[in-house]
């Protein structure tokens, strides 16, 4: 037998017997020895860069658990240094043969550390130092010879096991933090299961969570801590004292401290709330001590709104009493103080940048008509919202039923449904039926004429309408106002829940109707819908979106997309943001009156020449992919997707024409020439290509579009563009100047409102002969198949002809603060169903 030093080394074949965690270990080994010598480097560097993502969407989990309340950036190293560290320790890592370490005493009663090959011990468990016996041993790196060390001479062993857990201890206590994260990380993807690895997981995170609140980075500790206690919730740090509770409700009030302080309000209740129901109030004193301190602020508020209903203050007090609720609804007395103030003042105040110049809830091209109509007119058929495969409409008269032949139409009045002094019979709207068949009537309605046959007065109030051929909507016809004169549709004739009350100076004030044919009602005392509607309007949006915040405005009627999601990803907001059940569709309608207008050359080469798809994305939409919002190749809505009923009228195998500048100066030479051969033909002067006139409405989305068209047009020098900026509530061109008007237009029942937009009395007024002969063909469809079918054929012509300039798609929004229920989900404008709205909230359901 051989001596080496303080080794015997002993003849005897090579024996490796290990155990099921050791042979697991090499095997491990050899597959991550195997997989890297196989890659290249740039699949080393992936395989790395995946495992850094892996890393920080770790964190992004944690997070995700705050339900929603809050969205955290997670601050990490700079992008080169953080790579270089973890590039560095995972390659290390994966380099490292697996051993085993024994600490030995010399002859010259030094100490001495050897690392050999895996020991085989029971279980992988280290065993207890002997005095007398012999260890056999293999050195690393060379396991065919076997030696032998005294049990006496052996100071220490450490297992591979316990050397990578001592590695991640030893870079917590060094506050490495991103080194020992990514340790672990390689722990648990090469070593599943590895003894110790949760016990040292858990020290870390409670660490990294200390070492972020000395930093002031109390959120991120917060989501790292709740973590910890939620997998080891009687963590204890080192033998104490501290443990996961206490450092988790130290986090708790560091962060609901900073909330009070910025006045975050809400978000303090809310986190609280949340914190208690999650851990237990014995966790988090602090989320219990921000709640009393809540409702100390509310009974102050709720102590205001007393002393301002005495001293006949009734704005004020009930602006106090949201406050009180957004602050702390159970505040003792809150409820009751709460409806008191908003019975004596029910009002509601909406925020506008839209003003309306008119009250007509049919205008399909005018945003703030149709909302103020909602206020103060009633039609003989309201449009509900879309159905599974066509509009949903209903009547404020009564009941209203097609025919199975699909040739008659049976209106029977409820008189329940209206007031006893505004009672309205047959044979009003019999005559009101006939006079929208009269040419020479002021109420006059071309396609209603063009299938109505008679009417018949079945009873007092019963009547039947008989049409001439088929039709699969006619109710969507009767979208007419039906006042209690009946004798015409005089704008002094408002029969809607609200009429225009004394001006005031905040605003247009709207008051309840006193003569409301159709009141509601309601048995619940605690139901107090607006008596008082508010409106205020300002000149741009982002001092809208401030008075909101401060709760000078109830409800905003209209956001754009982007200040909509800006909105919603709020953390702890006041604010409700809901989509309208519609869409608006964007164009340029051109004046059929102007030569080039009338050549579809040239108006081709218009959308040619206009980058849409870069204009919507860039400027409108500001980079941000939110759905429902898109470019389309038509005067109809795509809707949210195909399965949309609301899609039905859109041809999706017309593709909207993409930006190509050299095919719009191309076609429009071909314009001028053609033009130039008809008026020879005609021995006329040949029109010069004009300047092109684009008005708009005073909105912003409107006005960034049209001066990108200008510069984008102006740039291939064969277009000079002028824009005309309408006056406020105008949509429409007023002076017949403008070469085209960029409009926004509800197309929410495609079989009615094609023909109001495109045809010789619709708004576009076209004279195209192919166009319009589409049309009719549409109008003429007695089931939905044809429907589908020839309204799509009418988009494949409006397609080819440029009959109108299809933009793009846009989402509306508006936005109301907590505590105003109202009427519909997801209305079609902002008052439809404003008899339901509840201005005192639901106590029980206020978070």
């Amino acid at each position: 037998m051989q001596k080496f030093g303080f080794l015997l080394l002993r003849a005897c074949c090579q024996h490796p017997v290990r155990n099921d965690w050791s042979a697991e270990l090499m095997s491990q080994i050899n597959e991550i020895k195997l997989s890297r010598e196989s890659r290249g480097f740039s699949n080393m560097i992936g395989n790395l860069n995946s495992k850094r993502i892996q890393r920080w969407n770790s964190l992004s989990a944690l997070i995700a658990l705050w339900v929603g309340l809050i969205a955290l950036p997670v601050v990490s190293l700079s992008q080169d240094s953080q790579e270089q560290v973890e590039e560095n320790l995972i390659e290390r890592l994966e380099a490292t043969i697996p051993y085993d370490e024994i600490t030995v005493k010399a002859d010259d009663d030094t100490e001495e550390v050897i690392q050999l090959e895996l020991l085989d011990f029971a279980g992988r468990k280290t065993p207890e130092l002997k005095t007398s016996g012999k260890l056999e041993i293999r050195l690393l790196g060379n396991p065919d010879d076997v030696y032998e060390v005294f049990w006496r001479d052996i100071v220490k062993i450490r297992l591979y096991e316990d050397i990578m857990i001592d590695e991640v201890n030893g870079y917590i206590d060094s506050l490495k933090f991103d080194e020992a994260f990514d340790y672990l990380l390689f722990l648990r993807a090469e070593y599943t299961n590895l003894p110790g690895t949760e016990e040292v997981l858990a020290r870390y995170q409670f660490s990294q969570g200390a070492a972020w609140l000395k930093q002031g980075r109390d959120l991120e500790a917060l989501s790292l801590l709740e973590s910890l206690h939620e997998n080891y919730p009687e963590y204890v740090f080192d033998a104490g004292p501290d443990t996961a509770k206490t450092k988790l409700n130290e986090a708790a009030d560091a962060v609901l401290k900073g909330y009070l302080s910025d006045q975050k309000i809400v978000l303090a209740r809310r986190f609280s709330q949340r914190l208690i129901k999650t851990h237990g109030v014995s966790v988090v004193p602090a989320a219990l001590d921000t709640l009393r301190t809540l409702r100390d602020i509310a009974a102050a508020k709720r102590d205001d709104a007393r002393a301002l209903l005495d001293e006949g203050k009734l704005r004020e007090a009930q602006k106090a009493v949201r406050e009180m609720i957004e602050i702390f609804p159970q505040v003792e007395g809150g409820r009751e103080i709460a409806v008191e103030a908003i019975r004596k003042y029910p009002l509601v105040t909406v925020g506008t940048v839209y003003p309306s110049m008119e009250d007509d809830r049919s205008r399909i091209d005018n945003w703030a008509a149709r909302r103020t109509g909602t206020l103060t007119r009633r039609m003989i058929m309201e449009y509900e919202g879309p159905g599974t495969d066509r509009g949903e409409y209903t009547s404020p008269f009564g009941e209203v039923k097609q025919g199975s032949d699909r040739k008659t139409i049976r209106i029977r009045i409820n008189p329940l449904n209206l007031s006893a002094t505004n009672q309205i019979y047959g044979y009003h709207l019999a005559e009101r039926l006939l006079k929208m068949a009269e040419p020479g009537h002021a109420t006059y309605n071309p396609q209603w004429a063009s299938i109505f046959d008679r009417v018949q007065v079945a009873g007092v109030f019963d009547v039947v309408v008989h049409l001439q051929r088929p039709h699969v909507l006619p109710e969507a016809m009767l979208q007419v106002f039906l006042d209690a004169s009946i004798a015409s549709d005089s704008a002094e004739a408002q029969d809607g829940p609200f009429i225009p009350g004394p001006p005031v100076e905040e605003g247009i004030r709207y008051v309840t109707n006193p003569n409301d044919p159709f009141p509601v009602t309601s048995e619940d005392p605690n139901f107090i819908p607006p008596s008082e509607v508010l409106e205020i309007q300002f000149e741009e949006q982002k001092d809208l979106i401030k008075a909101l915040r401060k709760g000078d405005v109830d409800v905003v009627d209209r956001l754009s997309p982007v200040t909509a999601v800006q909105l919603q990803e709020e953390p702890g907001s006041t604010i409700k943001v809901v989509p309208y059940a519609l869409p608006t569709i964007h164009m340029l309608v051109p004046n059929y009156d102007e030569p080039y207008m009338k050549n579809d050359l040239f108006r081709r080469a218009i959308l040619y020449g206009i980058m849409r798809e870069a204009t919507l994305n860039e400027l409108i939409l500001k980079n941000r992919r939110i759905p429902g919002c898109q470019i389309v190749s038509g005067p109809f809505s795509p809707g949210m997707g195909v399965d949309d009923p609301l899609s039905y009228a859109y041809n999706r195998e017309m593709v909207p024409r993409p930006y190509a500048p050299q095919l719009a100066v191309v076609l429009t030479k071909l314009a001028e020439q053609r033009l130039q051969e008809q008026a020879e033909r005609k021995k006329e002067e040949p029109p010069e290509i004009p300047e092109l006139v684009i008005g708009y409405p005073p909105e912003e989305d409107a006005r960034i579009a049209c001066t990108a068209f200008k510069f984008q047009l102006e740039q291939l020098e064969v277009f000079k563009v002028k824009l005309v900026e309408f006056e406020k509530g105008q949509t429409m061109d007023p002076t017949g100047e403008c070469n085209l008007t960029y409009m926004k237009v509800a197309m929410w029942e495609p079989i009615v409102d094609t023909a109001r937009l495109i045809s010789p009395n619709g708004i576009a007024a076209i004279t195209d002969d192919h166009v319009n002969r589409s049309v009719q063909w549409m109008e003429r469809a007695i089931r939905w198949p044809e429907v589908r079918a020839r309204v799509r054929q009418v988009h494949r012509i409006t397609h080819e002809k440029a009959a109108v300039l299809p933009l793009w798609q846009l989402r509306e929004y508006f936005a109301h603060r907590e505590g105003i229920t109202l009427g519909a989900d997801a209305p079609v404008s902002l008052y439809h169903g404003i008899q339901r709205w509840q201005l005192v909230p639901n106590f029980d359901e206020v978070e």
